[in-house]
């Protein structure tokens, strides 16, 4: 399976769409508009501290009472940063991404950010690897279902109750 440094080689070189957690929520709106960005990574510095997508903007949206204004990043974005390393697998990626809201990861080397990648890339680029001979290893089951099994009682019909595994 690719690695993401080689997803990131093999693509044009794009700017890292960036804001402050200090940005006007509608100026972050224009750059996700007009860039067809799937999220936005906040910055403090040179380090990434929240990511801002799309639905996060719409969750708050709905409760603030339909209105951005005043708001800035620091109040719409999500401060849990899933995030991939340049040797990270891309199957990898596509699990973190399915398990987080954001449709990107940021790719972080040694706490620099040298990239962001979108779940749309990837599942494009895991498909072409697929529809090219090439089997993928499993890919690791999603945290949240991870944690529950079916419970089966002996010599009985399958239980559909879930039980956490402690």
């Amino acid at each position: 399976m690719r690695k993401v440094y080689e997803l990131l080689a093999s693509r044009p070189s794009k700017p890292q769409y960036t804001v402050s957690s200090d940005t006007p929520v509608t100026e972050a709106l224009r750059q996700l508009t007009f860039n067809n960005l799937a999220a936005l990574v906040v910055m403090s510095g040179h380090t990434p501290v929240g990511i801002m997508s799309p639905k996060g903007l719409l969750l708050r949206l709905a409760s603030n009472l339909g209105t951005f204004e005043g708001l800035c990043v620091r109040d719409v974005m999500s401060p849990d940063i899933a995030y991939a390393t340049p040797d990270t697998d891309l199957l990898e990626c596509m699990v973190m991404m399915t398990g987080y809201v954001n449709g990107a990861i940021p790719v972080l080397q040694q706490g620099k950010l040298v990239g962001v990648i979108e779940m749309r890339e990837v599942t494009h680029e895991v498909l072409r690897e697929q529809q090219n001979g090439h089997k993928p290893k499993r890919a690791p089951t999603p945290a949240p279902l991870r944690d529950f099994m079916p419970l089966r009682r002996p010599n009985s019909r399958p239980s559909l109750e879930l039980v956490g595994r402690h």
